[in-house]
């Protein structure tokens, strides 16, 4: 029963607005400390995971993409030439040079998971 309406005061603002309210106005039970403390717990959760999120207005972040956007580019023209002319198979300086854009593009797609974005409201 405590864990329903744990999780109805979680979704709805408006109970946790009446604790804080409560919890003002002197008469503090220990039902609602303990929604102020989870409360400022998740404050400090969102500030945690905002410190692992990259910002997508960085300069390096712009940096990285244009990179990218070139090993895109050595990409759309190298892997032609390489079924066409070569079978599929690389060989020799190629061959590393493939392996490396491989694991860039598996760090950039981790990296993308972890950059912010722009909502409508203009926050990150």
């Amino acid at each position: 029963l405590l864990r329903e309406a744990m999780l109805v005061r979680r979704r709805d603002p408006r109970s946790m607005e009446a604790s804080m309210e409560v919890a003002a106005g002197g008469t503090m039970t220990s039902t609602d400390s303990m929604w102020r403390e989870l409360a400022m717990d998740r404050k400090a959760s969102d500030q945690n995971a905002r410190l692992c999120l990259v910002s997508p207005l960085k300069s390096w972040r712009l940096l990285w993409d244009v990179g990218i956007a070139c090993l895109l580019l050595y990409l759309s023209i190298f892997l032609p030439y390489a079924l066409s002319f070569r079978d599929g198979v690389v060989e020799g300086a190629f061959s590393v040079v493939d392996e490396c854009v491989n694991v860039i593009f598996i760090l950039d797609l981790v990296l993308n998971f972890r950059t912010g974005y722009i909502d409508s409201t203009g926050e990150i």
